[in-house]
């Protein structure tokens, strides 16, 4: 008699996107229930579909050498059946079946379920979360495999949720109470983003392989906490106008709400925006108009003409400013200038003017959003200056050569990095005018970068790319941008990812020395 212990996992949700990957306490959350279930007493195998949504989630856990099956995508019960049968399970084996969102289960709660099985010598258990006293989410379900398919599906829902026909012929099972205190309102089942800001809240104060008991025992006296990504920032670009090579998403005001609810659920709190971004600032100020959450806004000054004379350039940073608190309903806020600017000399006056601002305390902090390197020196000097923003790519590597690193780290200013994949160019093309000027170049680029994916082991380009420059250390945050909910999942999958070496990186830069400046950085496509 065999025992098989099965974990039902697909990408596609409604509610909560690629939720199998999303990180918990930097862990996709499939490879951490994987660690915390698997014992000598089983296999253990995660069931997924053949859908190409699935792709993804199938080459993550080939990587990690986590056994995997993929059968059907709308038939759950025959992605079973498929699976039992080639591995010629017989009627006595035994299954063992877990979903992929019920991360507090363990492989001691399974052995509990499990001995309760054998005592009363059952076809199906399952745990009555009603007469278990165990909260919504510790979901195990134990059957035979013989009696399995002796039960026949009555309605579609059937052939999604298995255990639900043999849960109906055998209502008196059901485990014995295991705690004094009674969790029937609890829900710890990551069915939701909402809800994945507390999963990961609570295993982020806990050992990835704490006892399921021990957690409800947390729960006793759990208070959340806004444990926040301390590195992303939001980009906001999108939330104006279709920005990048491939936004067709037509943020609105209701959309830009959704997304932004969604990213502070899952722990991203901080959002970059501008002036210039069109409709931005007015659509997250009314998003933080409604919302209780703590946001931190980096916005960017609008253009400051350089013929205004010397003593308009305090007054028209101050009214630019007083419009963007007026419009992101926030008087607390980040400034970065946003231009090019052609005098040095007037870039120190508008630092000065924004060190002043500073002080008098109508800014919290102040910095520079950078295109290139001429001018750092100036900016370096302002003494107050906090942030440098500039675009860093695993093309460029001229923002982060040691000595301005170390500079940067002396002066105790942080580097903001954006632009990470110029404009999604890396991942999807660039554009056709670049294209026609380029195309050899280009084809070279994409060569080597799968040739990097391949060589060090990378699921893909976005993986390769957001890791090489969160493997840099000086880079302080990342200004990430997303159109759908599900990107901003994923990026936050890649992110928890390994880290490149040193050595590594060395070698990568190395690799992109003499590429364009075109291939490199957007501010060159209409020159």
């Amino acid at each position: 008699m065999k025992i098989y212990l099965t974990i039902q996992a697909r990408s596609i949700s409604k509610r909560f996107p690629y939720k199998c990957l999303v990180p918990i306490k930097g862990i996709p959350s499939i490879k951490l229930l994987y660690k915390r279930v698997c014992s000598k007493l089983y296999s253990t195998t995660v069931l997924t579909s053949k859908d190409e949504s699935d792709d993804l989630l199938t080459r993550y856990l080939k990587m990690n050498r986590i056994n995997c099956y993929r059968g059907s995508f709308n038939n759950v019960r025959k992605r079973y059946i498929d699976f039992l049968n080639l591995n010629k399970a017989k009627d006595d084996d035994i299954i063992i079946s877990l979903t992929a969102d019920n991360l507090f289960v363990d492989k001691y709660l399974i052995k509990k379920v499990l001995k309760d099985f054998y005592t009363k010598k059952l076809n199906f258990i399952n745990i009555d979360q009603k007469k278990s006293g165990l909260p919504y989410g510790c979901d195990v379900s134990i059957f035979k495999f013989g009696y399995f398919k002796s039960i026949r599906p009555n309605k579609k829902s059937d052939f999604q949720k298995i255990t639900q026909p043999m849960i109906v012929k055998n209502k008196s099972f059901y485990l014995e109470k295991f705690h004094n205190n009674d969790f029937l309102n609890w829900n710890v089942s990551m069915n939701n983003i909402h809800q994945y800001k507390f999963i990961n809240d609570v295993f982020l104060r806990n050992k990835v392989l704490v006892k399921y008991h021990d957690l409800l025992k947390f729960l006793n006296n759990y208070k959340i906490k806004d444990n926040f990504n301390n590195k992303i920032i939001v980009g906001g670009a999108q939330f104006g106008y279709n920005y990048g090579k491939v936004n067709t998403s037509n943020f609105d005001l209701k959309k830009t709400k959704l997304f932004l609810t969604a990213a502070n659920d899952l722990r991203l709190n901080r959002i970059d925006t501008a002036a210039t971004y069109k409709k931005s600032e007015t659509r997250i100020g009314n998003y933080l108009l409604t919302s209780k959450n703590k946001t931190q806004i980096f916005t960017k000054l609008a253009i400051i003409k350089e013929s205004v004379h010397k003593d308009e350039i305090y007054k028209q940073i101050k009214r630019s400013i007083t419009i963007s608190k007026k419009k992101l309903n926030k008087k607390e806020i980040v400034i970065l200038t946003h231009q090019i600017f052609k005098s040095n000399n007037f870039l120190v006056k508008v630092l000065r003017a924004l060190s002043k601002l500073h002080k008098e305390r109508f800014i919290i902090d102040y910095g520079v959003s950078l295109y290139d390197l001429s001018q750092i020196k100036y900016i370096i000097e302002n003494k107050g200056i906090k942030y440098i923003e500039a675009p860093i790519n695993i093309l460029d590597s001229k923002f982060t050569n040691k000595k301005l690193l170390k500079q940067l780290k002396k002066k105790r200013i942080k580097l903001i990095a954006r632009s990470l994949l110029v404009q999604g160019s890396l991942i999807y093309g660039y554009p056709n005018n670049i294209k026609k000027r380029f195309s050899n170049e280009i084809q070279n680029v994409f060569k080597d970068l799968d040739l990097l994916i391949r060589k060090y082991n990378r699921i893909n380009r976005l993986d390769l790319i957001l890791n090489y420059i969160n493997s840099i250390k000086g880079i302080n945050k990342l200004v990430i941008g997303a159109n759908k909910i599900e990107e901003l999942v994923l990026n936050l999958f890649y992110l928890s990812q390994k880290k490149f070496k040193i050595s590594e990186i060395n070698q990568i830069k190395s690799m992109f020395i003499n590429v364009s400046s075109e291939l490199k950085n957007p501010i060159y496509w209409n020159s």
